[in-house]
């Protein structure tokens, strides 16, 4: 299958997930990324604002930020597919940006992106177990990864994490991935230790 026909097969089954599912399954994605050494470890979160069916992560910024972390959101370019993290004090404070998504004001901070000690949370409508993502064929996340040095984790449902897909050689694998399940490189090496 191309990328384009598995996008519209994994966003068919993502889009069928019903709403009960999917607050029970954010709920515990929430849960697994704050009690993760990801983000206890973590100085920066470098988030998203979910849209449709995304697996939502406010609660995990809004704790973020009551523990005095640095919590920034993208904002694109809608020429370019550019995309730069601001500095946000409160959800509440974001505008209709490109495509529609919630941004940081156009006068918000940029990030600092050199902190080793940053976590970018990366949506994705699925994800592999080498950590490649299926995303919405703009690149956006291909463009930025390369460049930050911090720790990417891939997020979404179980039910989209596969064994494998199609890659390119630009595409950038998150190092993890966050799932209602925990994270599936715990997972992994815990499956191996058993087989062992």
């Amino acid at each position: 299958m191309t990328k384009q026909q598995l996008r519209r097969e994994f966003l068919a089954i993502r889009k069928g997930f019903s709403p009960a599912q999917r607050q029970s399954w954010d709920a515990a994605i929430q849960q697994a990324v704050i009690a993760s050494d990801w983000f206890k470890q973590a100085e920066a979160i470098l988030g998203y604002y979910p849209i449709g069916s995304e697996p939502d992560l406010r609660p995990v910024l809004r704790e973020a930020l009551r523990l005095g972390k640095t919590v920034a959101l993208p904002r694109c370019a809608p020429d370019t597919g550019e995309m730069t993290f601001h500095r946000v004090d409160s959800l509440e404070s974001l505008l209709p940006g490109a495509h529609g998504i919630p941004e940081p004001p156009a006068e918000a901070a940029s990030c600092l992106l050199h902190l080793a000690s940053c976590i970018c949370l990366v949506p994705g409508i699925a994800f592999d177990l080498a950590g490649y993502r299926l995303g919405y064929g703009k690149g956006c996340y291909d463009r930025f990864l390369p460049h930050f040095v911090g720790h990417a984790l891939g997020i979404c449902y179980d039910a989209l994490l596969c064994g494998a897909l199609p890659h390119e050689p630009h595409d950038a694998a998150a190092e993890s991935v966050m799932t209602e399940k925990g994270d599936s490189h715990e997972q992994q090496q815990h499956a191996r230790k058993k087989a062992v």
